[in-house]
């Protein structure tokens, strides 16, 4: 086994100084004035990516640039859906036609993003981090259906950030054939670079400058860098003298590092639940944040993903059914939290039957908490709390750090942000509009 010990100080030293470089020219170039990080509301699907790309996709669009943004979105994302292999639906049509809206209620759901016209239209159905709803693409494909459109005029498409498919419980029995899957590291990226490279983009500052920054925030969320020049500086530092041989080394140590760390958060997370009397960890209700469990989540392990905790104030009635409080990791890595049913000592899968109405017909939750079969209610927390460790588009090795795990390397700060998120929870268990939630909890 070759013996790395001295060499890696040595490209870490470098990688920092090169990274110094390219942080010093950000100051002077402005690069990290990111309006949509300075709100707060890079992760917000309706307010944020929603409202802009149907903003961007409208013809008549506050933009006045006409189809032009619409053309370029539908040529990427729709080749080959057209006459021929090169060719894409609504080619040569006068897309100025196209009505579009973000949040359209209609009578099978509210509609993200909704492209219509006289003869056609096109579903967009938005997903950056919120759950699946029950049938949710096989509702918005009925939708489509009864406006008595030809098949390749009505189309569904399903944007994740990874590209992604849609699972059984949103298709229920539509072949997912029918959903056109595109990414937010792939094809809106591009789609944005496309535009910015138009005329009339290059030429209209405050348009140039909200892709610049939309596009920057979307390669942040998708773990894509900024900057390219550094990048490449970074290659030619790995193809230097092999220095490449020891991303293995390195990889290896910051998945330990972030094995650590996690567990540190979910300790901290254990003990200040139980300092406020919400109840102990108890080992139902899911996978649970072991030390083994967060060691096979950063090793990618089949079935090692949703790690959590789940809290007990009292032992599960029998026979009965009964409410905890559960902390969770989503399939990114994000942090959430809610509440979830048990009966029969075994954890509900179906919360959304009405036969737990009149149990939970008290207590109340403000329209961010979500139902769905495994939850009662459950949101992500108003402080991003993230812990994504994969490359979630390839499942690659790869180095991966975030600045949640940053937080923890503190004591002061670990303590602090464990804080923050249990003053959330005991806010809606301690509403005095939920007078019996903590008492069944």
């Amino acid at each position: 086994m070759v013996d790395n010990t001295s060499r890696i100080p040595v490209l870490l030293k470098e990688v920092r100084l090169l990274n110094d470089k390219y942080q010093e020219l950000a100051a002077v170039t402005g690069e990290d004035f990111n309006v949509f990080s300075i709100l707060g509301v890079q992760t917000d699907e309706v307010k944020t990516h929603s409202a802009l790309l149907a903003e961007l996709l409208n013809p008549r669009g506050s933009h006045h640039q006409g189809s032009l943004f619409l053309k370029l979105f539908l040529k990427l994302c729709l080749q080959g859906r057209g006459a021929g292999d090169g060719e894409y639906a609504f080619e040569g049509e006068v897309l100025e036609d196209f009505r579009v809206g973000a949040e359209v209620a209609t009578d099978q759901g509210r509609i993200d993003i909704l492209l219509e016209k006289d003869d056609a239209c096109i579903v967009i159905e938005n997903k950056i981090y919120a759950a699946d709803q029950e049938h949710q693409l096989n509702r918005y494909y009925q939708y489509a259906l009864g406006k008595n459109f030809e098949k390749d005029r009505r189309i569904l498409i399903y944007l994740t950030l990874d590209g992604s498919e849609p699972g059984e419980y949103s298709l229920g029995d539509l072949d997912r054939k029918k959903v056109l899957c595109i990414s937010y590291r792939e094809h809106i990226t591009r789609w944005l670079e496309e535009c910015m490279r138009t005329e009339e983009v290059q030429r209209i500052a405050p348009i140039r400058e909200i892709f610049f920054q939309y596009r920057n925030l979307l390669k942040d969320l998708t773990g894509q860098p900024t900057n390219r020049r550094y990048v490449m500086e970074l290659v030619n530092l790995l193809k230097r003298e092999k220095n490449y041989e020891l991303i293995k080394d390195l990889n290896a140590a910051l998945c330990e590092l972030q094995t650590q760390l996690q567990l540190k958060f979910w300790k901290e997370l254990e003990a200040q639940i139980k300092e406020i009397d919400l109840g102990r960890s108890t080992n139902q209700g899911g996978k649970e944040a072991t030390e083994e469990n967060i060691r096979k989540y950063y090793a990618k392990e089949q079935n090692s993903k949703h790690l959590g905790l789940t809290f007990s104030r009292q032992e599960l009635p029998k026979g009965l059914p009964a409410i905890r409080l559960r902390v969770e990791l989503d399939s990114y890595g994000w942090v959430f939290y809610g509440f979830v049913l048990f009966e029969n000592f075994s954890r509900v899968a179906e919360c959304k039957d009405v036969r737990f109405d009149n149990f939970v017909a008290g207590l109340k939750f403000d329209e961010k908490f979500t139902r769905n079969d495994w939850w009662f209610a459950w949101k992500y927390p108003e402080k991003d709390l993230l812990f994504n460790s994969l490359d979630k588009v390839s499942e690659r090795d790869t180095l991966c750090w975030s600045n949640t795990l940053g937080s923890l390397l503190d004591e002061n700060e670990c303590k602090d942000l464990v804080k923050g998120l249990v003053d959330e929870i005991t806010g809606h268990i301690l509403d005095q509009d939920n007078p019996e939630l903590k008492a069944i909890l």
